[in-house]
């Protein structure tokens, strides 16, 4: 069984899908925009650096199956980018559905009120 499985959409985007030990899914989403549109929840930061997180409801993209959004965001000084949203799934949907997960959650982020900090 392959453990990560990468996909490419949109010419310059990609999906990775994790299978965990425990059975469950990781879907990590290439997305982008100016700005991290929510207050972090969570912040990782080396230096001047910072990695961001907030978490979305898992009914943003529409589908069964999903236990958690999480929006990933970037800050350096004076700029903050959203670069990814991840997915966590309790079950392993097919190529099919990650381009749908991948689609959906990519309108849930340019959908999201603009911070461009």
């Amino acid at each position: 069984m392959t453990l990560v499985e990468e996909y490419w959409f949109d010419e310059y985007y990609r999906v990775h899908k994790l299978r965990l030990r425990d059975g469950k899914i990781v879907l990590t989403i290439d997305v982008y925009r100016e700005g991290f549109p929510l207050e972090p929840e969570d912040r990782l930061s080396l230096g001047q650096v910072s990695l961001l997180y907030s978490d979305l409801s898992p009914n943003v993209l529409g589908l069964p199956g999903i236990d958690r959004v999480e929006l990933v965001g970037l800050e350096v000084p004076g700029r903050r980018e959203t670069i990814g949203v991840r997915v966590y799934m309790s079950r392993d949907p097919g190529p099919g559905e990650v381009e749908e997960i991948y689609r959906r959650a990519r309108k849930a982020v340019e959908g999201l009120a603009s911070d461009k900090r």
